[in-house]
Order: structure tokens, then C-alpha cells, then sequence
């Protein structure tokens, strides 16, 4: 067969993080988050991606890990959804393993602990994602990660903070 490449086969299932961040459209309202969140670990389940959504009122900052093609994928869908946008990609790399390896999705909310986070990371007090650079951003993530001890409850409501 000329132009089979067997080596994409690979590549599609080749494991990945990916880090972007948007604008919030508007007013995201608690019922919205909710829906989100619920979509989000229903759909990252069915195809066995993880991650972690961090929101405030301005910015969504997302992180999802698993096979290249189900990212993809997930993120196609994602940039439809108009409750945000200006959607900027971090990061997106291979990996050797998961942050996440047990939360479909992890939410991290607006609360104090966030804020001396994002202090500590982005320089600022509020959670500004447009500051981070890929290894900050990955950075931050891992030390959510580190934050959400296993066993803890990695499915929470939103307004929930690690």
C-alpha cells in the first residue's frame, strides 16, 4: 500500500497533555459549571482521558491527559462551546504519565488557596493563565495535582476546591 504509514497508528495513541486556557463568554453561572463538569467527566470517562478544569470568573484554565486521539477529539468539542472564547493552547506534548491518573475531571475553584497558587506562579493574586508560560502552566497543574490527595473527593460538586 503506498503512503501507509504504520507509525500513525502509534502516534494517535501515543499519550499526551494537553494545557490551554480562554475567556469566559459572558456570565458562567453555577448551574453552567455544573453542566461542565458533569459533561466533562462523562465524556473524558467514556474515552479514558483525565484532567482538571480551573475557573474564576474570567478564565477557564483546562488540562487534559490521555491518547492523542481522544484529546483531540475532546478539544474539537470543547472549542464549540460558547461559554468561552479566545482559546489559547499552552501546551500540548507527548508524556511518559498522568498528573491525573485517577480524576476524570479535577475542578479547582476560585478560593484562597488558589489565590496564593496563582500568587506563587503567575506573580499576580488572581488566577491569570495569559501570564504562563508552558512550564509554569505545567508547574501550577502539577501542584494542583499534589494538592488533591488520592482518595480525597476527586469528584466534587463545583465550588468545591482541592
Amino acid at each position: 500500500m503506498d503512503g501507509w504509514d504504520p507509525d500513525w497508528m502509534d502516534a494517535e495513541a501515543e499519550l499526551c497533555r494537553l494545557i490551554y486556557f480562554s475567556r469566559v463568554s459572558g456570565r458562567v453561572s453555577r448551574a453552567d459549571l455544573k453542566d461542565i463538569l458533569a459533561r466533562s467527566r462523562r465524556n473524558n470517562a467514556g474515552v479514558g482521558v483525565t484532567g482538571a478544569l480551573c475557573f474564576n470568573n474570567s478564565h477557564f484554565l483546562q488540562v487534559l491527559e490521555g491518547r492523542r486521539l481522544h484529546v483531540n477529539g475532546l478539544f474539537r468539542r470543547i472549542l464549540a462551546d460558547r461559554r468561552h472564547h479566545e482559546v489559547s493552547i499552552v501546551t500540548f506534548a507527548p508524556i511518559a504519565e498522568r498528573l491525573f491518573p485517577v480524576w476524570s475531571m479535577l475542578y479547582v475553584g476560585d478560593d484562597q488557596l488558589t489565590q496564593d497558587t496563582c500568587r506563587r506562579f503567575c506573580g499576580v493574586t488572581s488566577f491569570h493563565p495569559d501570564r504562563l508560560t508552558a512550564d509554569r502552566a505545567t508547574a501550577l497543574v502539577a501542584h494542583f495535582a499534589g494538592l488533591a490527595a488520592p482518595g480525597a473527593e476527586a469528584e466534587g460538586e463545583a465550588g468545591e476546591a482541592v
